[in-house]
């Protein structure tokens, strides 16, 4: 199933860098949950969902709308104070080996999981810093699941960032993620809600420091 990552290659073993903030982020209430994530969208077509444990609690894999997902997740209070070199999903006779890197960059940490971005979203990124962010959906709405480019305007795309719903952790989630190259712009993404419900637009704000 992990071989989905690389789904041309001949090998049973991959890896990837992963950056999450080593130190607790202390400035938030001890209770709130903080999760950070690394999308390889829409490269498991046909596959079901499903999550695969990692050798480490904290981090799990798993196959999303299409997509393979990497998460770290924890609440402030039970930050792990030391951390592995690296933690392994294995699954299906394929193993992927996720590299934790500590990030202290603008960035490198998520919002805590109880901020809903009703107003939009900020994010602050070093030059060529690849970004993925997920974001709490208010509730109530009947979101459509999948994934969708950004916007400039109602003509324009925004092309290198991609607005996803999914559910991995239950619920709907809003995930943004931006390319590396993506310059520094302000757009928004639309999510669709199901039926004839008018669609979800939330205002999208990207500065490179």
């Amino acid at each position: 199933m992990l071989s989905l990552i690389l789904s041309a290659a001949l090998a049973q073993s991959y890896s990837v860098d992963f950056p999450v903030k080593a130190s607790a982020p202390t400035e938030l209430p001890s209770d709130h949950a903080i999760t950070a994530s690394l999308s390889f969208l829409g490269i498991a077509p046909g596959y079901a969902d499903q999550t695969i444990a990692s050798s480490w609690s904290y981090v799990k894999c798993a196959i999303d709308d299409e997509s393979v997902v990497v998460q770290f997740t924890s609440t402030v209070a039970s930050w792990p104070s030391s951390w592995p070199s690296s933690a392994t999903c294995t699954g299906g006779g394929y193993s992927l080996t996720i590299h934790l890197k500590d990030d202290e960059a603008p960035g490198a940490l998520d919002y805590d999981a109880d901020f809903v971005p009703s107003a939009g979203i900020f994010l602050e990124a070093a030059d060529d810093q690849y970004l993925s962010r997920t974001y709490n959906l208010p509730s109530g709405g009947s979101y459509t699941l999948g994934q969708w480019t950004g916007r400039l305007s109602p003509s324009v795309p925004w092309t290198g960032v991609e607005c996803l719903v999914n559910t991995m952790d239950g619920d709907p989630k809003l995930q943004i993620v931006v390319r590396s190259d993506v310059a520094e712009g302000d757009g928004y993404c639309v999510i669709p809600h199901a039926g004839s419900n008018p669609p979800y637009v939330i205002a999208v704000d990207l500065d490179r420091i």
